[in-house]
């Protein structure tokens, strides 16, 4: 008996020091410092989900810039391809006076023809 007395005991100090690891495990203390591990944790990956936005963010301001200034380049070559042409049409448009002279058996014969091409 005295040995199923001494079990009897060992098995209720056993309950006893798990019912006061629960205790403790379930204090207001314990529960504020595990509440506030996780709104660390939670902070902690915000923070870095922010600033990975902010990077993209960066990278497409970045991005956009190159765009436009290649946009600004390409305008000032199409602005000097413009110019090109209407120098080119406005040559063509120009009159042109061309003279020739054909030596014929009956003597020679002098053509003025004039020129002028509308576009």
């Amino acid at each position: 008996m005295k040995h199923e007395d001494e079990v009897a005991h060992a098995r209720i100090d056993d309950q006893e020091r798990r019912i006061s690891a629960h205790d403790k495990a379930l204090s207001p203390a314990s529960l504020a410092a595990h509440a506030a591990g996780i709104q660390a944790s939670i902070e902690g990956r915000m923070d870095a989900k922010h600033g990975a936005t902010n990077e993209k963010l960066d990278k497409l301001m970045d991005m956009h810039k190159e765009s436009m200034q290649a946009h600004h380049e390409l305008m000032g070559k199409h602005q000097e391809l413009l110019q090109a042409h209407r120098e080119v049409l406005a040559h063509l448009s120009t009159p042109t006076t061309r003279e020739s002279t054909i030596h014929l058996p009956s003597g020679p014969v002098h053509m003025t023809v004039k020129e002028r091409k509308d576009h």
